[in-house]
């Protein structure tokens, strides 16, 4: 292997990567789950040990460490990470750059999953079967919808009616 200008490792044409081959290990915290890979690095939640790592792909090292409660879903939006907190219901907006967490907006109760479209963030919280709707420019809940009282399906807790 050998570095380009740009510091990147790049692979002279003969050798190939096959599936599956190990390119490099990278020592993380217990139950690495789930990972995201945003702005040049890898970041890996830990659900059951209460953090998330912000891993530098080309030392294979954690270059930061943020104390997030049971982190259980990642999303890369609107320049910030976001992560749903289960166990204290609410939303962490990260700042990529260092780490830091910029705010904490309070949503439903369990929320499971997160993900960015049409200007906003939507959290689904699984225990009271809502949606909140945030707007990342005020970090503001902007409206939380009932599911008219169906406990949502997420990756987390599938249903035999998600079909």
């Amino acid at each position: 292997m050998q570095r380009d200008d740009g510091g990147a490792l790049r692979l002279p044409e003969r050798e190939r990567i096959a599936a599956g081959d190990v390119l490099a290990k990278i020592d993380v915290a217990a139950s690495p789950d789930p990972v995201l890979l945003a702005n040049g690095d890898i970041w890996v939640g830990h659900y059951q040990a209460n953090g998330l790592e912000r891993v530098d792909p080309k030392s294979a090292k954690v270059v930061a460490k943020i104390p997030v409660s049971s982190p259980i879903d990642l999303v890369d939006a609107f320049g910030s990470i976001w992560t749903v907190e289960l166990t204290q219901n609410r939303v962490a907006r990260i700042d990529p750059s260092d780490g830091h967490i910029l705010n904490r907006i309070e949503i439903g109760l369990e929320p499971d999953g997160i993900a960015a479209g049409f200007g906003s963030i939507w959290a689904v919280n699984q225990l009271d079967g809502t949606l909140s709707r945030i707007d990342p420019k005020t970090g503001k809940v902007e409206r939380t919808s009932d599911l008219q009282g169906t406990r949502p399906c997420t990756r987390r807790r599938p249903s035999a009616a998600c079909g």
